[in-house]
C-alpha cells in the first residue's frame, strides 16, 4: 500500500464517515450509522442476554426496570432510540449498554441497592455511554485500527460510498463492544450524563452516588467481585467526588434527602428472597468446576430448598448429576428447569446433550434445533446436530452441519472430527 493509497483512505474516511455527536453537537468520525447501530443492538441483545444466563425469571421486575430505563431514556439526548432494559441472572455484578440502547443490569448488582434512586443512577450511567455514543466510538477505533491492507483495496476500489466492507471486516470485534474498557473521560461523560437525566426525571441524584459508594465499599472488601465490571467502567474515587460537586453545583436546591423506596422494595421483594439460594450456588458453582460434584449436588438441593422455581438452579443440578452419569436424575431437574424458563439455551443444549448420552438422538435434535433458534451458530450445538444425525444414518444433513462448523471454526476436536468425516464421505478432499 502506497503512501498516496494511504492518504486518500484517509480522506475517504475523513468525508464518509463523520457524524454529529448528539451530546456535544460537534462533528466527528463515526464509522456506525445509527441504522447499523440499532440493528447490532437487536442482534447481539438475545445473545448476550442468554450469555448471562438469560432473564431473571420475575416478569414484575423485569417490566419495573425497563419502565424505570424508558423514563430515563426519555429524558436523555437520543429519546428516539428504541431502548430495552432488562435483569439477567447472574451474581456477577455489572451493568452494560449495547449499541442501540439495550442495556441489562445484572441480578448480583441489582440486589445490592436499596431504592430506585440507586437503580436510576446506574440505567441513567449506561443511557449516558449511548447518548456520547461511546460504544460507537470505540467501534470505530477498532475498526481503522484493524483495518488491513486487503480492505483498504477494497476501499480504494469501491465504485459506491458505503460502509458494508467496514461492518464485515469487524464483525468478530463487535462481539466484544460489552467488554470495551471506557475511557476516564467517557466515564466521567457519562457519569454526568446519567445524573441531568435521573433529575429530569425527578430522581435524588444522591442516588447514583450511593450506588457508587456500594461499588466502592465492596472493591475493598471483596475486590474480584468487581472485577467484569471494573474491566468495562473503571472506578475511582475522584468520580465519586465529582458526582458531589456536580450534586452541589447544579442540584443543590433539590430536596437531597428523599429517596424513592416503596415500589422499589415492593418490585425486588422476589430477588431479594432468592439472594441465599444464589450464594448456595454460587459457591456449587465453584465445586462443579473442582470436579466436587457430590458436594455441589448437596449445595443446589438447598438453595432449590429456598428458591424451588429458579430454572438456572435446576439446570447447573442436572449438570452435576450429568457429570456424575445420573442421566435419569439430570434429565429430571433439566425438564423442571424448561418448565420455568422453556427459553434458556444453556438448557435447551444440556438437555440435548444428555438425550445424545442416552442415544434418543431424535428427541436431542429437537432440543438442539431449539437452542439453536435462541443462540445461533454456538459451535458445539452445530457439532451435536451433527452428530445426531450421523447416528441416525442421516449423512447429507450430517454432512451440511459439519460442513457448518467447519465454517464457524477450524480448530479444536470437534472440528478435526468434523472434516475427518467429510473427508471420508467424499464431501471434501484431504489435505
Amino acid at each position: 500500500m502506497t503512501f498516496y493509497k494511504i492518504v486518500l483512505l484517509l480522506l475517504f474516511l475523513s468525508l464518509s464517515g463523520c457524524a454529529t455527536n448528539p451530546v456535544t453537537g460537534e462533528k466527528q468520525l463515526n464509522l456506525m450509522s445509527e441504522d447499523r447501530e440499532m440493528a447490532m443492538g437487536d442482534a447481539c441483545y438475545p445473545v448476550y442476554t442468554q450469555s448471562s444466563n438469560g432473564l431473571f425469571q420475575d416478569k414484575d421486575l423485569q417490566s419495573y426496570v425497563n419502565q424505570i430505563g424508558k423514563s430515563l431514556a426519555q429524558k436523555s439526548h437520543r429519546p428516539q432510540l428504541n431502548y430495552e432494559f432488562n435483569v439477567v441472572n447472574t451474581s456477577v455484578i455489572n451493568a452494560y449498554a449495547l449499541p442501540g440502547g439495550k442495556i441489562s443490569i445484572t441480578r448480583g448488582l441489582l440486589g445490592l441497592m436499596k431504592n430506585e434512586d440507586q437503580l436510576a443512577g446506574v440505567l441513567g450511567h449506561e443511557i449516558g455511554h449511548v447518548s456520547a455514543r461511546h460504544v460507537a466510538a470505540g467501534y470505530t477505533r477498532s475498526v481503522l485500527t484493524n483495518l488491513g491492507l486487503s480492505l483498504l483495496d477494497t476501499v480504494m476500489s469501491a465504485k459506491e460510498v458505503k460502509h458494508r466492507e467496514y461492518y464485515n471486516t469487524a464483525a468478530g470485534l463487535a462481539a466484544n463492544l460489552i467488554v470495551m474498557k471506557y475511557s476516564r473521560d467517557q466515564e466521567r461523560e457519562a457519569d454526568a450524563l446519567g445524573m441531568e437525566y435521573m433529575v429530569k426525571a425527578g430522581y435524588n441524584p444522591q442516588g447514583f452516588v450511593q450506588s457508587m459508594q456500594i461499588l466502592q465499599s465492596l472493591s475493598q472488601r471483596e475486590p474480584s467481585k468487581l472485577e467484569v465490571m471494573f474491566q468495562s467502567h473503571p472506578m475511582s474515587l475522584e468520580r465519586i467526588e465529582n458526582a458531589k460537586s456536580q450534586i452541589h453545583s447544579n442540584f443543590a436546591a433539590l430536596p437531597l434527602d428523599t429517596f424513592q423506596l416503596d415500589e422499589f422494595e415492593k418490585n425486588t421483594k422476589y430477588l431479594k428472597k432468592v439472594i441465599p439460594a444464589y450464594k448456595q450456588y454460587d459457591q456449587a458453582e465453584e465445586l462443579v468446576k473442582k470436579e466436587k460434584f457430590g458436594e455441589a449436588v448437596s449445595l443446589l438441593k438447598k438453595a432449590l430448598d429456598i428458591a424451588p422455581d429458579e430454572a438456572l438452579i435446576h439446570t447447573t443440578l442436572s449438570a452435576a448429576y450429568f457429570a456424575e452419569k445420573r442421566y435419569d436424575e439430570a434429565m429430571d431437574e433439566i425438564e423442571s428447569s424448561l418448565v420455568i424458563y422453556p427459553d434458556l439455551f444453556v438448557s435447551r443444549f444440556l438437555s440435548g446433550l444428555i438425550l445424545h448420552t442416552t442415544n434418543e438422538f431424535e428427541e436431542s435434535i429437537t432440543q438442539l434445533k431449539t437452542a439453536d433458534n435462541l443462540v445461533c451458530d454456538n459451535v458445539n450445538v452445530v457439532f451435536y446436530l451433527g452428530l445426531n444425525h450421523e447416528k441416525l444414518r442421516d449423512q447429507e444433513t450430517a454432512a451440511r452441519y459439519y460442513k457448518r462448523l467447519l465454517q464457524l471454526t477450524n480448530k479444536g476436536e470437534k472440528a478435526v472430527y468434523a472434516y475427518q468425516r467429510l473427508c471420508e464421505w467424499g464431501y471434501v478432499r484431504g489435505r
